[in-house]
């Protein structure tokens, strides 16, 4: 070969080499920018709160119920040991968050009848409540606080924002029972349309008898779905819920 075709072969062989060398550092660089923005995605834990006890405080009688709650939160990078938390890489913040719940019988099967059986919005706890408190005069210094349901403010509790951070974190209703009753039931917007229209807050088109049950509750945001599983159990002397092991 002479000095010429070699000095050729050589010029291409360099070319090749440079074009190897791009393609592999283009490919790498989209790699670790998809890897980013999935580390980024928000990630989801649920976790029991101890149960609380609230007193109704409208009429009386007031009546104590115990709710079944879950604290709810978006992870922070550094929680999940990721490499890229090391970067200062942070979770993003899951807007228009929902709970979607589902109530089943161990064996799978529907707990509550057509249509009442079909998947429902969860709460969320800090949000306001989907009520407008009407006072109304009796007389002789007496008042009545008479309590309105306001649908247009029920999407307001259904949606949530979550932050990532330590401590940070929205409690999710569950269900609820009454003091000294064995029945619980499914508590969400629904019980206060009733409390609202009947004046009792149970939902009874979706009572949970005393026994155990399957509860999935999908937190939904635009970035990211997750499932969680727990066991509700109810009964004379006891009211919980317990995370399930997949």
């Amino acid at each position: 070969m002479s000095g010429y075709a070699c000095l050729i072969s050589n010029e291409w062989f360099s070319a090749g080499l440079g074009f190897l060398f791009t393609l592999a550092a283009l490919l790498l660089t989209l790699h670790v920018a998809f890897a980013i923005e999935r580390v980024k995605r928000p990630v989801f834990s649920a976790i029991v709160e101890p149960n609380k006890i609230s007193t109704w405080a409208f009429n009386p009688p007031r009546i104590d119920t115990v709710h079944l709650r879950l604290l709810v939160s978006n992870e922070p990078v550094l929680q999940t040991n990721h490499i890229f938390g090391r970067f200062g890489i942070t979770r993003n913040t899951a807007y228009h968050t929902r709970a979607i719940l589902t109530f089943r019988s161990l064996n799978g099967s529907h707990v509550f009848e057509e249509p009442y059986d079909a998947p429902i919005f969860g709460r969320w706890s800090g949000l306001p409540e989907p009520l407008t408190r009407m006072i109304i005069p009796l007389g002789n210094g007496k008042v009545k606080d008479l309590p309105l349901f306001d649908p247009t403010k029920m999407s307001l509790s259904e949606y949530q924002v979550l932050t990532p951070g330590e401590g940070e974190s929205e409690l999710l209703d569950i269900a609820a029972r009454r003091m000294e009753e064995p029945d619980a039931y499914v508590w969400s917007n629904n019980c206060y349309a009733e409390f609202a229209r009947t004046g009792d807050s149970r939902d009874h088109n979706r009572t949970l008898r005393p026994g155990a049950y399957l509860v999935e509750i999908k937190i939904q945001s635009g970035e990211a779905q997750q499932v969680f599983n727990f066991r509700l159990i109810t009964g004379e002397d006891v009211f919980k819920l317990e995370p399930i092991d997949e």
